[in-house]
């Protein structure tokens, strides 16, 4: 039985008219204020957004919408000062659209109407390739948007208005992107395989100078990874410090907002994607900061700090993790498949840490294993007394034994054959004589010969026992 999978609800999002072409699927958990007895799932697959809330008894679909074009990335947040609830930002390859969640109540569950209304939409002329959203520069009104193109531009925006522009010259490919909120900092990860992180004001800033003189700007501190850094998130793990975690091919960062690293994991596996939690709250001196990883070969990893506390199967390959908290169902696990299938599962109760090793859950008494060694260790008593003699000359046992054999003649002989009465069967028979001479017949107690014949030979006896044996 799984340790992990106990229960499971699931979407799955791909395309039903061509099940063979693969679609990008992202994936967002949140809460609302119009659903707040539950986190809701937010899915993005190909130009398909779809909000679930899941219950122990069904998949909990509220709604789903057909969008204007590909989604590339979903996130939620406060983009609207007036708004009470919490607003979801879908970006597009070429554009961002804010929209609003409402929810009509119903007589019935089954009356209830939730609905998507798009409140902001902005274009842009770069193409895009990830965002980033939070209060940059210490907003307390709503939250602002970092687009990241795919040539490395920074683009930020309020709304619908566009801010200012950060161009690095030493990027090629994007790599991920993360705002640290206590610090008012951006941790952006470069194609030279480092990691930098620049204040929100050093940006402003230096999107004003590159206009009028061409200056490199110094980051705040910097770490080389030496390695590709496939994710990075960003948790607030005290009251005045977060931790910043980054994934790459082979190892986990863990560091202070300040430059500090905390902990370093080496993989002895390839690591896919991974989702960092508390377990408390953070202005709480026992919080524990606990990290999730799942593996190329389907295996879900738990670690705290460099310690591995949880081992188990995922019954798919998961490429996006995070965590939601539902009805009867406090802290699951989600996942999403590459084929768009969403699981919700919680963890059981009896890590595996090895699961190729058996576990054996049979009690067995003390006293009886005691019992079993003492016979055993009798027995180990009696072979090694029982003629030390006789074992020391095991070696050379093959020496004092020879055999000599000798086939006779060749005769013909006629036997009258019951079932075929009016015929004679003739016969040729050969005798076998067998001479065993040993030297030394104290060392041997009795032998055994044994007879193979192939067809269409045969024999008249398989095997002789010979009980004493005398010297030559």
């Amino acid at each position: 039985m799984s340790l992990f999978k106990v229960k499971q609800w699931w979407s799955n999002a791909t395309n039903t008219e061509n099940k063979d072409e693969q679609t990008f699927s992202c994936m967002k958990i949140d809460k609302f204020i119009s659903h707040n007895d539950s986190d809701c799932v937010l899915l993005g697959e190909g130009t398909l957004l779809k909000l679930f809330k899941p219950s122990l008894d069904q998949d909990g679909l509220l709604l789903e919408t057909e969008l204007s074009d590909i989604i590339l990335q979903i996130e939620t947040g406060k983009f609207i000062g007036m708004s009470g609830d919490r607003e979801i930002i879908v970006l597009h390859p070429q554009s961002y659209v804010i929209y609003e969640l409402h929810r009509k109540e119903g007589l019935t569950d089954a009356g209830e109407q939730n609905r998507v209304t798009a409140v902001i939409k902005h274009a842009f002329k770069r193409r895009a390739y990830n965002m980033t959203v939070g209060p940059f520069g210490s907003s307390k009104s709503r939250d602002l948007i970092c687009v990241q193109s795919l040539d490395g531009t920074l683009s930020f925006f309020d709304q619908d208005t566009f801010l200012f522009m950060c161009i690095f010259n030493d990027i090629l490919i994007p790599g991920p992107v993360a705002y640290v909120m206590t610090v008012d900092m951006f941790v952006i990860c470069k194609s030279t395989w480092t990691l930098e992180i620049y204040s929100y004001q050093q940006l402003r800033e230096s999107s004003e100078l590159s206009l009028r003189q061409n200056k490199t700007n110094i980051p705040q501190w910097t770490y080389n990874a030496g390695e590709e850094i496939s994710a990075v998130q960003v948790i607030r793990t005290s009251s005045n410090f977060s931790s910043i975690i980054a994934l790459s091919e082979r190892h986990l960062y863990c560091f202070q907002d300040n430059g500090l690293m905390k902990a370093l994991i080496r993989f002895d596996y390839t690591p896919i994607c991974f989702h960092s939690y508390l377990i408390g709250w953070y202005y709480e001196p026992g919080a524990r900061l606990l990290i999730m990883v799942a593996s190329d070969d389907s295996k879900l990893y738990v670690y705290e700090g460099t310690k591995l506390l949880w081992a188990c199967d995922l019954m798919m390959k998961a490429v996006s993790l995070s965590r939601c908290f539902i009805n009867s169902l406090p802290g699951g696990v989600v996942t999403l498949s590459l084929d768009g299938i969403i699981s919700v599962n919680y963890l059981g109760t009896e890590p595996d840490l090895n699961p190729n090793v058996n576990i054996v859950n049979e009690i067995v008494s003390p006293v009886e294993v005691q019992r079993e060694l003492d016979s055993v260790d009798e027995a180990l008593k009696l072979i090694i007394s029982d003629d030390k003699e006789s074992v020391a000359d095991v070696p050379y046992l093959e020496k004092t034994i020879s055999i000599k054999m000798e086939i006779g003649p060749i005769e013909n002989h006629y036997e009258y054959n019951i079932l075929e009465s009016d015929k004679n069967v003739q016969f040729m028979k050969c005798p076998l004589i067998i001479t065993i001479i040993c030297k030394e017949p104290k060392l041997i107690q009795n032998i055994q010969i044994t007879y193979i014949c192939s067809s269409p030979f045969v024999n008249s006896d398989n095997s002789k026992y010979i009980d004493d044996v005398d010297e030559e």
